[in-house]
């Protein structure tokens, strides 16, 4: 059964748990496309304080995907302006092809459903873009984030219609 649960910015055990899966997520991910040295310096930046001041300062939301109590994936929201927009979405590997994406994005809207709904998908990661494109999201932009040194990412944001 599926659960959505927001992580607790004051508990340092949800945001431990929170960073293990960001690590697991970039290191599984993002080394093809982004290479080791990109995905190492971001690495670099994923600890409880940060990712307390992302929740807290930042005004991100982030949530455990749980099946059961057990947690299987996580995602990251940012509302503004009447704009939700996803900036991560994570499912375990070994828990992929279950559905689980497919009901979270539907929570997600029907969460949302008086905001335009927005999701930040890099560029090279195209199954992910192909999922939220079958789930009825529609390419709007390139944009060009620059995460520090001399590294940028590529994203491709897309519209829920």
């Amino acid at each position: 059964m599926l659960q959505i649960e927001r992580i607790n910015p004051k508990s340092k055990i949800e945001l431990q748990i929170l960073c293990d899966l960001i690590i697991e997520f970039y290191n599984e991910v993002y080394i093809d496309a982004l290479g080791k040295e990109i995905v190492s310096y971001i690495l670099s930046f994923v600890e409880i304080d940060l990712m307390k001041e992302r929740i807290i300062l930042d005004g991100y939301e982030l949530f455990f995907i749980k099946d059961n109590k057990n947690i299987v994936g996580f995602y990251e929201l940012k509302k503004e302006n009447n704009v939700a927009l996803i900036t991560k979405f994570y499912i375990l590997k070994e828990k992929r092809n279950n559905g689980f994406a497919k009901l979270t994005l539907k929570s997600i809207i029907n969460e949302n459903k008086t905001n335009e709904i927005l999701v930040c998908v890099n560029e090279k990661l195209l199954k992910s873009q192909e999922f939220f494109i079958k789930q009825n999201f529609i390419f709007q932009k390139r944009i060009a984030k620059y995460i520090g040194e001399d590294y940028f990412v590529y994203e491709n944001v897309l519209k829920f219609c």
